[in-house]
């Protein structure tokens, strides 16, 4: 199978598309046909070696921490899913491939009518929008929300599920050339200035 693969840290010249063996089904996971990647500051982070908690493999590896796609094959143990199923999946390091294995925990079904790409660019990103807000942050109704780079794609997720709880007000931090484009904010401030 075709892959991205990152050879070493650095710059762009560091990812390169090689052949690579296809994965191994093990019990608990699936097998994914992948459709679409996610491309995140993760992956951009991970790539220049400054990422705090790189993936347990070592260089040349395979890159990406998010895909859709479609369920080519289904592991022992694992009930709720099967083959055809349409799906998005976090995975660590190893999506950006034809093909991926994923602990079946870590797939979520996904619409009939979503795309792939729909699916692939909410799934990082509101996992961690959400958990920032309702498992840490705690967010109810009548709070006040302060978002740091809401122009990005986890920031812009925080605003709109900020938005779904009662009375929150919504302030931001965001390059002044992203105000236009960013929405479900009360107060946005341009993050050059003090």
């Amino acid at each position: 199978m075709r892959a991205v693969v990152l050879t070493g840290f650095g710059g762009v010249k560091t990812v390169k598309v090689l052949k690579r063996p296809e994965p191994q089904l093990s019990e608990g996971e699936v097998l994914i046909r992948v459709k679409a990647c996610g491309l995140n500051f993760p992956d951009l982070m991970l790539r220049q070696g400054v990422i705090d908690n790189p993936p347990k493999a070592k260089v040349p590896f395979i890159m990406g921490f998010e895909c859709a796609g479609e369920i080519e094959a289904v592991g022992e143990g694992v009930t709720g899913l099967r083959v055809g199923d349409r799906v998005s999946a976090l995975c660590e390091s190893k999506a950006w491939a034809e093909l991926v294995t994923v602990n079946a925990k870590y797939v979520y079904k996904i619409p009939a009518k979503m795309s792939f790409e729909d699916a692939v660019a909410l799934t990082l990103n509101y996992a961690v929008a959400y958990a920032l807000l309702f498992n840490v942050g705690n967010l109810k109704s009548d709070q006040t929300v302060f978002i740091h780079s809401v122009g990005g794609g986890v920031g812009q997720a925080l605003a709109q599920l900020a938005k779904t709880v009662g009375n929150v007000t919504v302030i931001g931090t965001a390059s002044k050339h992203k105000h236009e484009s960013i929405s479900n904010v009360t107060n946005l401030l341009d993050h050059s200035t003090d």
